[in-house]
């Protein structure tokens, strides 16, 4: 398993680059992201103080023409993933949906650890959170750095992970600066509101992503995401499970199986190879 799990280390850090001060990487960006939580949630002695936080925010987003307008300048693809989350939970029926949807305004994702490699499943399991909450968590840091700044403390340390934070969430593969929002973008922004009567197709009812629409790290931990639910998971889960022969604790297959798993391993490896992924249902986001 320390095997397996230092594989994915190495490719994701050889491909997208590792974490550590000044690194400009999608892990740099999960690490800096939960240091924010950590550091929020310890400001105001726990989990309930950073939901208050959070469900100020979102609310404020919910309302809030020019934030809205911020996301769809710097992250569209993601808050497009926000607005149907919240679409396809108002629609069900019964009280699951409007749990599910109290849930998602009002409380943050809880029990995250450090996404460090060293500690089995934490990147991916980060990876998805971040994914999932991105719109959130990028409002959050706004709220925050706000804060700070109307209170001149710039230099505080939860300032520095605000900023740090949004700086790496809005990274793009450009030096063009109208790729970004700036104060002042919401007329513009609503003035060219997109037009589904365009398309016939109801699949297709949704504004075409351009280049350097979805921020350089996001897209980076789609792909890993993706990696992960294609291939990673279910070989690190079945050399976790035990040997249904020797019992509990066994943790056998890994060897007794091992000449057997690393030729399945390679073999579906293989199939990603030249371009292979690209027909893979995962690597559709």
């Amino acid at each position: 398993m320390h095997g397996l799990n230092k594989c994915l280390e190495s490719a994701g850090q050889d491909t997208f680059g590792g974490q550590g001060v000044n690194k400009r990487t999608p892990f740099q960006l999960l690490f800096v992201f939960n240091q924010l939580w950590k550091a929020i949630k310890e400001e105001g002695g726990g989990k309930k103080y950073l939901d208050s936080i959070y469900s100020v925010v979102v609310n404020k987003l919910l309302n809030d023409g020019d934030w809205q307008c911020e996301a769809k300048k710097n992250f569209k693809q993601a808050f497009q993933t926000f607005e149907t989350q919240l679409q396809q939970l108002e629609e069900l029926d019964g009280d699951k949906g409007i749990d599910d949807l109290v849930d998602l305004i009002t409380e943050t994702p809880s029990n995250i650890s450090d996404p460090v490699f060293s500690r089995w499943k934490t990147v991916m399991s980060c990876t998805r959170v971040v994914l999932q909450y991105w719109t959130q968590i990028y409002f959050v840091a706004v709220a925050i750095k706000q804060r700070e700044i109307h209170q001149k403390k710039h230099s505080s340390y939860i300032c520095i992970l605000a900023s740090a934070l949004l700086s790496l969430m809005k990274e793009k593969d450009t030096t063009n600066v109208n790729a970004y929002y700036k104060p002042g973008d919401k007329d513009m922004c609503m003035a060219q509101e997109f037009d589904d009567t365009q398309y016939l197709v109801e699949e297709q009812a949704l504004p075409p992503l351009e280049r350097c629409d979805t921020p350089v790290f996001y897209a980076m931990l789609l792909f890993f995401q993706a990696f992960g639910d294609a291939y990673f998971d279910d070989q690190f889960h079945f050399v976790m499970k035990d040997d249904p022969v020797l019992g509990e604790g066994s943790f056998g297959q890994t060897s007794r199986f091992c000449v057997e798993r690393l030729y399945i391993m390679h073999k579906l490896l293989a199939e990603l190879e030249n371009d292979g992924w690209k027909t893979k249902i995962q690597f559709k986001a």
